[in-house]
């Protein structure tokens, strides 16, 4: 496929294929490293097709474009830094400043927050130490939302020892 398609074609119909069909995502993964891998130009390729799945999932707050986003983002930082963002700064990048998706209004930022929240239980240290030491922005005047997330965190890093 690799030497038929281009990059961006490639990401195309993998985001097509996300779009409209149930898949299998140990294949997608391992297609996405692949991706990063041995294609140099995948690593802008594949963030412009992470922002269109965070626009699209904070525009009508479907959490499928969401769970898929994240789950791309952290497969391309597991092949390390020189194949692609660490999770850390792709989450600082999509949420860390005050043009986040999820800044444009409370029912953004409380859809981030719930998400995040609901994979607690699920999460491993790695990922709740990025949101803890890294949280999303959140205005001054909703800050108790974001301390209610900051405590559910640290409190299963406690449970995790």
């Amino acid at each position: 496929l690799g030497v038929i398609f281009s990059v961006k074609q490639l990401l195309h119909h993998l985001q097509q294929v996300l779009e409209t069909h149930e898949v299998n995502w140990k294949h997608i993964l391992c297609f996405v490293s692949s991706l990063l891998v041995y294609y140099k130009a995948a690593q802008p390729s594949l963030r412009e097709l992470l922002s269109r799945l965070l626009s699209s999932a904070f525009e009508s707050y479907d959490l499928e474009n969401m769970i898929t986003a994240f789950l791309l983002a952290r497969q391309g930082a597991l092949e390390g830094a020189g194949l692609f963002l660490s999770y850390s700064d792709w989450f600082k990048m999509s949420f860390g400043g005050c043009t986040g998706y999820h800044a444009s209004s409370k029912k953004s930022l409380v859809f981030l927050l719930k998400f995040l929240s609901d994979l607690v239980p699920f999460e491993p240290p790695l990922y709740l130490k990025v949101h803890i030491l890294h949280p999303p922005y959140v205005p001054a005047k909703h800050r108790n939302l974001l301390m209610e997330y900051v405590t559910l965190a640290k409190t299963r890093l406690a449970d995790l020892k």
